[in-house]
């Protein structure tokens, strides 16, 4: 082929479907790049296309000025590697072609979880709130507006702590709590304080989540807020019935363990032994209810942070006679109670609380020990710690329910038992009453041999 023909082609055709493939071949690779949503492969996608026409562009050039000026070069080696480069472009563009079909097929993929992702978003009972690292609140649904009167709009772009329904104090515990995820700390539930246009108070629960990169560092925090205002109430309703309530049983239950005591004394008149084993009972029974009256006001107050420890030093002797009336119980029931001491032992707490905790749990062990079986309390010291131990023969706890026995309400009943395990206000009492005094307290148990409870106190 001559040059002349050469020059021909290169001006007749080549330059022409030169400009016209570089252009659509431009427009479809900017197709691709909004398919992906600018994303950066459809960045690199478009800085390798214009990479490419550039050099197509270069060598066009090179080889028509090397066959006009007659330099064996452009002909020889410019122009068939320029012949080369356009027939690789041309599959790229195929390539491209199918990258777009695959992107449009992403491309509805992730617009229907996002319409998806936004309708639940939208739906939800709860407000969402999703903040950027610095606290900017970068979006959030119409929940808040539904509850507090505030549109979307008055909230987006805002810092939390400018957030205008929160108290001082809900600021506060938002940013605490805020700054810990941040550090990487796992962060509980919460409660806040709102106040809505009209002034009125709110109440809240918030439940905090962190996003990560593929790094593991932090990006975006999503705050999912739950109004618990009608539940406040209803449990201010409940606590303060009960309260009441608990109050004016105090009053006739100490008249009649006064009265059942008195009998027992003789001073009113002489009791036959039928007679006192049932004034025993109505006695210790009174004094049991009495025990549960007070352990409901005072698990409220240390709840509450309320409660003051009147500390006193007292022996360990001092506290056992404080115990008498439990061994008549077990006897009464035919059930052995055995008080154990090793050395003399000095303890410096609230007297009261810690007679009360024994009497929950030595009560707990005789009401789950069959007839005939024994209960043992042992004290004694443990290094700088005075530890008190419950032991029992009784039904024993299955082991699933071990780490919740002292939880507020919770019952137990086990299927292969004939009784229930009622574990009701009684230990949570008995827990809070021992870690107010920086003590700890457990339970080892096996289903048919018995139950440990123990619990320590510094000495």
């Amino acid at each position: 082929m001559t040059i002349e023909i050469m020059r021909l082609i290169i001006l007749a055709i080549g330059w022409p479907c030169l400009i016209v493939g570089s252009l659509y071949f431009l427009f479809s690779s900017y197709q691709f790049y909004l398919n992906v949503h600018k994303s950066i492969f459809g960045k690199l996608e478009l800085l390798m296309t214009f990479g490419w026409l550039l050099t197509m562009y270069c060598l066009g050039i090179i080889a028509t000025l090397a066959m006009y000026l007659d330099v064996r070069i452009g002909v020889e080696y410019v122009f068939p590697i320029f012949m080369v480069w356009a027939a690789s472009m041309l599959m790229i563009y195929a390539s491209i072609r199918q990258w777009t079909k695959e992107a449009a097929t992403i491309n509805e993929f992730y617009q229907d979880i996002e319409r998806k992702y936004q309708s639940i978003f939208e739906i939800s009972p709860e407000a969402i709130l999703l903040t950027d690292t610095n606290g900017i609140v970068l979006s959030a649904n119409n929940r808040l507006q539904d509850w507090l009167g505030y549109k979307t709009d008055e909230i987006l772009g805002k810092n939390l702590i400018l957030l205008p329904f929160l108290t001082e104090e809900s600021k506060a515990a938002m940013m605490k709590n805020f700054s810990q995820r941040l550090l990487g700390k796992v962060s509980p539930s919460y409660d806040i304080t709102f106040v809505n246009r009209n002034g009125a108070i709110m109440n809240g629960r918030v439940v905090d989540t962190t996003m990560k990169d593929e790094k593991g560092l932090p990006i975006r925090n999503l705050t999912m807020i739950s109004d618990v205002s009608e539940r406040i109430k209803l449990e201010k309703l409940q606590d303060d019935l009960t309260h009441m309530i608990i109050h004016d049983l105090k009053n006739p239950l100490t008249g009649i363990q006064g009265s059942a005591d008195l009998l027992l004394t003789g001073q009113v008149g002489p009791v036959n032994d039928g007679q006192k084993k049932l004034v025993q009972i109505v006695s210790s029974s009174a004094k049991k209810l009495f025990n549960l009256i007070m352990d409901i006001l005072d698990i409220k107050k240390m709840e509450d942070n309320k409660l003051e420890l009147a500390k006193t030093t007292f022996s360990a002797q001092e506290l056992v006679k404080n115990l008498v009336w439990i061994i008549s119980l077990g006897q009464q029931q035919e059930k052995e109670v055995v008080f154990n001491q090793i050395g003399e032992l000095s303890i410096t707490a609230d007297q009261n609380l810690v007679t009360r905790v024994l009497e929950n749990l030595l009560s707990n062990s005789i009401k789950h020990t069959p007839q005939g079986g024994k209960i043992n309390l042992q004290i004694k010291k443990d290094g700088n710690q005075v530890l008190f131990e419950v032991i029992d023969s009784g039904e024993g706890i299955p082991a699933e329910s071990l780490g919740r026995v002292f939880d507020k309400f919770f019952k137990v009943t086990d299927q292969t038992m004939k009784t229930k395990i009622d574990t009701g206000l009684g230990l949570t009492f008995c827990k809070l009453a021992v870690e107010a005094h920086g003590g700890k307290i457990g339970v080892e148990s096996t289903v048919g041999k018995g139950s440990r409870f123990y619990f320590s106190l510094p000495a």
